[in-house]
């Protein structure tokens, strides 16, 4: 099959959001289709031609890039407010460049996969090819009693993430874009609450996140103490802060304990605020963004992974801590509490719960595992066994079971019309 991947984030030599645009890619051709990139940004040029040699998939990987006219190029600012901006103008831009791609290129689908949210469609459903969008996510929430201490910006924040989810359906281009489309691809069930029950039926959850193979190393660990790691941006709908107070209630019972906080983001100063506040501050190791390669050395030296995030559609983090034998502590929202299950971790129910409280739940999740050198070893040996079902091979063949399906499924519609 000849598919084109929009993958506006898709980098070579990256994880998070630009690898899974990468990973499609590449297991994709693996299973042989050829796929054409279509993404944005030339200087990354290089390390795609590099990996498709290395690997040997000059016949079967091709890269395309679109970039806006320059004068619309100065409104962008990666991760900010006037990318999102940015990214709308580019899904227009896309949509003229592979209305003229298609006349000189044979293309049997066309999948829209990254950047994956729910709320902003893509254009590409009118060209006349099959469509997949997704999987998407964006949908999302969590209860706003859980904003009870929240400063007054992050609040807005929600509030208006929250406007913007609810009032979706009545933007008509994405109407257009569920309706047209052959497949629509959810990270979490939670999405199906913002999409219109008309179009349920062409819905599939499947998370999209994925790993290249398990760690080959000695997964026993030799610490003295019990090593608590957060890892990923600081920010405030990371539930760093239930971390803290969670960390804070356990390190009174057992003060041996170590936490480390790996990661950077504008929220940092209202974090370490509260460690201050929970009298923690300085038994917490900060420890400021690091390289992959770097992070992966770091896990193979903790025990397990608090990631009390509160509105994750993923959890790539997750998914990597699993693959070195950590075990996750984690809430009922969003992608973590699909990845894990009981035998690898805690998912905290958040269901009618104050922060104190989840913040409690937690610490008392952190208690068993510290207090329980057995089911602390129990569990860090079945994270690998449950990494090992989220290898990209398993999840992209999962993903294009469900596309396959659909395709024959209209295939048989329009055979019975005829």
């Amino acid at each position: 099959m000849k598919i084109l991947l929009s993958a506006y984030a898709c980098d070579a030599k990256s994880g998070s959001e630009s690898g899974i645009g990468w990973n499609f890619a590449k297991e994709l051709a693996n299973q042989g289709n050829k796929v054409t990139i279509l993404t944005k940004n030339p200087a990354k040029d290089t390390a795609f031609t590099e990996e498709i040699q290395r690997l040997g998939l000059q016949n079967r990987i091709s890269v395309l890039y679109y970039d806006l006219p320059r004068w619309l190029q100065t409104i962008y600012k990666s991760g900010g407010r006037s990318e999102q901006l940015f990214y709308i103008f580019w899904q227009i831009g896309i949509y003229f460049y592979v209305k003229k791609l298609l006349k000189k290129q044979e293309v049997d689908l066309i999948h829209h996969i990254t950047i994956g949210v729910f709320r902003t469609p893509s254009f590409l459903y009118s060209l006349g090819k099959p469509f997949v969008f997704g999987p998407v996510g964006g949908g999302e929430e969590f209860p706003k009693v859980l904003m009870e201490n929240f400063l007054p910006k992050y609040r807005l924040l929600e509030n208006l993430r929250s406007f913007a989810n609810s009032t979706a359906r009545f933007n008509p281009w994405l109407i257009q874009c569920f309706k047209k489309s052959q497949l629509i691809l959810l990270k979490t069930s939670d999405n199906l609450n913002f999409i219109p029950k008309e179009f349920h039926y062409k819905c599939k959850v499947s998370l999209e996140v994925g790993i290249a193979q398990i760690p080959d190393f000695d997964n026993t660990r030799h610490n003295k103490t019990i090593k608590i790691l957060y890892a990923g941006r600081l920010a405030y709908f990371k539930g760093i802060h239930l971390a803290i107070k969670a960390f804070a209630k356990a390190v009174a019972i057992h003060p041996d304990i170590e936490f480390t906080i790996v990661g950077s983001g504008n929220d940092e100063k209202w974090l370490k605020d509260i460690a201050r506040q929970q009298q923690v501050y300085d038994k917490i190791t900060w420890v400021p963004f690091v390289a992959r390669n770097v992070l992966f050395e770091m896990y193979k030296e903790y025990d397990l992974l608090l990631f009390p995030s509160l509105h994750d559609s993923s959890g790539g983090v997750v998914l990597e801590a699993l693959s070195f034998g950590l075990p996750v502590v984690c809430l009922d929202l969003g992608g973590p509490k699909e990845i894990i299950d009981s035998k690898c971790g805690f998912i905290i129910s958040t269901k009618n719960l104050t922060e104190d409280e989840v913040a409690i739940k937690l610490s008392e999740a952190l208690n068993q595992l510290i207090s329980n050198p057995a089911l602390l070893a129990q569990m860090q040996a079945h994270a690998r066994m449950q990494a090992s079902t989220f290898t990209w091979d398993k999840v992209i063949q999962k993903i294009y079971t469900y596309v396959h399906e659909s395709m024959e499924k209209k295939n048989r519609l329009v055979e019975a019309k005829v």
